[in-house]
């Protein structure tokens, strides 16, 4: 399994406190300024990346509710013709269900490890029976991780230590359509 972001930024830090800092000289007091101030972005990122995206879900819901009620204040403001199609084109536009804002995300990252182990215990049971089983169940799995391959390839591209020309966002986007078509 990957090592999620979280794991990343701890790493980071750790090597950061215990490799880099000590290593700059005691008279490099504006490098030392620099290493802490990594440090302690470093603290910020691992205590606030798990809730970005809940936070922009929060926020998309609820300025997409103000929008539309501020319109109805006003009768004038509502007859505004151009005013009511920016507000209509931006409301058309796809947005989350606000339900996603309930879910944290290592809770979310928790699920897919047990869903993952649990893809590969029926995978497994399905094998030991007949072929057809197991050449179903081969097919299905196939199609899943060729997808997640793809993922992975682009979310680590930032890292240099893989070589895709996929756009993490377009795979992701990509993958909600095909899943809400189904």
């Amino acid at each position: 399994m990957n090592p999620t972001i979280t794991q990343q930024l701890q790493s980071m830090k750790l090597r950061m406190e215990e490799t880099i800092i000590p290593e700059i000289n005691e008279d490099a007091k504006f490098a030392r300024e620099q290493a802490a101030f990594i440090v302690m972005t470093l603290d910020w990122l691992m205590q606030t990346h798990e809730h970005q995206y809940r936070y922009e879900v929060v926020e998309n819901t609820e300025y997409r509710g103000l929008v539309s009620r501020m319109l109805a204040v006003s009768d004038d403001l509502a007859n505004d013709k151009a005013l009511r199609a920016q507000v209509q084109y931006v409301l058309r536009e796809a947005g989350p269900a606000p339900q996603e804002a309930v879910i944290r995300l290592s809770d979310l990252t928790g699920q897919n490890r047990r869903l993952k182990q649990l893809t590969a215990q029926i995978f497994n049971a399905l094998c030991q029976r007949s072929t057809s089983d197991a050449d179903a169940a081969r097919a299905l799995l196939g199609e899943v991780s060729i997808n997640q391959g793809n993922r992975e390839l682009a979310f680590f591209k930032g890292t240099g230590f893989t070589n895709t020309s996929d756009d993490l966002g377009q795979l992701l986007g990509e993958t909600a359509e095909a899943t809400t078509q189904t």
